[in-house]
This record gives C-alpha cells, structure tokens and sequence, in this order.
C-alpha cells in the first residue's frame, strides 16, 4: 500500500497510477483522483469563485449530459 508517489504518478485506493481511472478526475490540488458525479464516464474541475465543482462531459449509457450532470 503507497501513502505518496512520485511526481510522475497519481495516488489512488493507495496504490499509484500514471492515469485516474474511468470516472474519475484527476485534481491537480491535492494530486488525487476524484469521484466524478452518479453515471458519468468522464468529468471536468471547473473553478466557480473560490469552489470548485465536477462537470461531466460523457455518461454511462442510456444517460446525456445537461448542464454538466447525467440525466435520463
């Protein structure tokens, strides 16, 4: 089990990865991989004033995209 990696790599479940994994989002902040929200593939960090919040840009099947979240 890692509790860092090098610069090279990411931290994930405790182990490092060169990428996050399909539905997550790498987040530069904290050098981890983020749950992207319910039914999406593949997401966004967008800055909105001093937060930030997940966007997603594909979903999982049967589900579209719509103001960034996955809806039916």
């Amino acid at each position: 089990h890692c509790t860092s990696c090098d610069s090279y790599n990411i931290l994930f479940k405790n182990n490092c990865f060169n990428n996050c994994p399909n539905g997550h989002v790498y987040r530069q902040d904290t050098l981890t991989c983020e749950k992207c929200p319910d039914n999406c593939l593949s997401c966004s960090i967008e800055k909105e004033d001093n937060s930030t919040k997940l966007k997603c840009l594909k979903c999982n099947d049967k589900f579209f995209v719509k103001n960034g979240i996955c809806i039916t």
